[in-house]
């Protein structure tokens, strides 16, 4: 990991202090994210009915950076990783989507609230249960990575206005881990460090256009 971090760190630093410069490091308009410390607001999730989940923080790492991912890696973050055990009550497999823009609490406040970029999903065999590990993006830099055993609580999607052309472009992109395979973790790394820089500066009031967005992540080595 701090290879990677240290190979992709020096090209990336001038666009990311370029993209970044003129934001408000104490902004606290959008609620959950980066010193706003109140519930985040949007719109509710639920999960498919039958489905149950239970919730544990992950260390903040890229599994499999350089190797195989586990087949129950999905979504797209290093900071925010989050382990859910998913519970089918029903007789037959139900896929369960998590769409972009689904944010995850830190229950405790101590750990970065994550949040989904792009759709995802993964499924869950009838009367059976299926780990999922999902990768997220922080919203608050000023608090620490998910840790093992960190509480987390699914909360709603979020209503950002700000969000919407960052999740426009992603749609259209290979973010996610499940669509990488071995071999290109440093591409879906370098990516996923553009797109944190993004989010970063979203929360601290920065506002971007799709082309503005599209045309920084097409900077990215190998893109």
């Amino acid at each position: 990991m701090a290879a990677v971090a240290a190979m992709t760190g020096c090209a990336l630093f001038e666009d990311i202090k370029s993209i970044t410069d003129g934001e408000d490091p104490d902004f606290n308009e959008y609620k959950g994210m980066n010193v706003n410390e109140e519930t985040p607001t949007g719109k509710a999730f639920a999960l498919p009915a039958g489905i149950e989940a239970s919730l544990v923080g992950c260390e903040g790492d890229v599994d499999g950076l350089l190797g195989e991912v586990s087949d129950d890696a999905r979504g797209s973050g290093f900071l925010v990783i989050v382990e859910l055990t998913l519970s089918n009550g029903n007789d037959s497999e139900c896929e369960v989507v998590f769409p972009e823009g689904l944010v995850f609490v830190s229950a405790s406040g101590d750990y970065q609230n994550g949040i989904l970029v792009k759709e995802t999903s993964i499924s869950v065999p009838a009367g059976g249960e299926r780990i999922c590990k999902l990768h997220l993006y922080c919203l608050n830099s000023g608090r620490g990575a998910s840790t093992s055993g960190g509480d987390f609580g699914i909360g709603v999607i979020t209503d950002v206005e700000a969000f919407k052309p960052l999740f426009d472009v992603c749609r259209t992109k290979q973010v996610n881990i499940e669509e990488y395979k071995a071999g290109q973790y440093i591409k879906y790394y370098t990516i996923g460090t553009r797109i944190q820089e993004i989010v970063w500066a979203i929360t601290k009031g920065k506002i971007f256009s799709t082309s503005e967005i599209a045309d920084y992540l097409k900077k990215a080595k190998d893109l």
